[in-house]
């Protein structure tokens, strides 16, 4: 990810999660926004599926919806046609056409752009990756999280158990367990993405 004097327009701060495993970036002033409703773009990645994409984007966006206080939707490919298009990952800036541009179209004060840095999706699982929150009014991102989970860490199995208990015990009623989580690859984003929410 690029360096907070690159990200952001203003200094920023840096946060690690509880567990260890995510890290977020934001810039100081971030709570001088107004942000009533977010836009969550298809995730990136190589080799990522555009159904898996999507998959990504909802996880994320359902687990951001239930750590801040504003609107989130998910953005569809068809959403996307005649926008211009950025590489923010590969090459470390967004244009500022795009969420401008994407501003306009459905009403959002902000963008979150994902990447699938890494992947394995079949046990033991890995996944790394990394989010930014873009003003519409600047083009630049004002909150970035990152993640990167191996599920054959002892570590984190241990964190899973612990948030599935405290999230998800409500899915053992439809047969999961947090052992599902370990292969499940929707699953284990889905892990992954409230991690990193975790840092708004």
């Amino acid at each position: 990810m690029v360096s907070c004097a690159l990200l952001f327009a203003s200094s920023c701060a840096t946060n690690t999660s509880v567990d260890g495993f995510a890290r977020f970036d934001h810039a100081t002033d971030l709570d001088t926004y107004s942000l009533k409703r977010v836009g969550v773009l298809p995730f990136t990645g190589t080799g990522l599926e555009a159904s898996t994409a999507r998959d990504c984007a909802e996880a994320f966006a359902s687990a951001l919806a239930r750590e801040a206080n504003f609107e989130v939707r998910v953005l569809d490919p068809r959403d996307l046609e005649e926008v211009p298009k950025s590489e923010t990952f590969r090459r470390g800036w967004t244009h500022p056409a795009t969420p401008i541009e994407l501003a306009k179209r459905y009403g959002l004060d902000a963008v979150v752009i994902g990447d699938v840095r890494r992947a394995q999706w079949f046990p033991p699982q890995r996944l790394d990756l990394s989010v930014d929150l873009i003003a519409v009014e600047t083009g630049v991102p004002i909150w970035s999280g990152s993640v990167d989970l191996d599920s054959g860490d002892e570590r984190v199995r241990t964190a899973l158990k612990r948030w599935y208990r405290h999230e998800r015990r409500g899915d053992d009623a439809r047969g999961e367990t947090w052992e599902l989580y370990l292969l499940s690859p929707r699953l284990f984003f889905e892990f992954a993405a409230a991690q990193t929410a975790r840092g708004f």
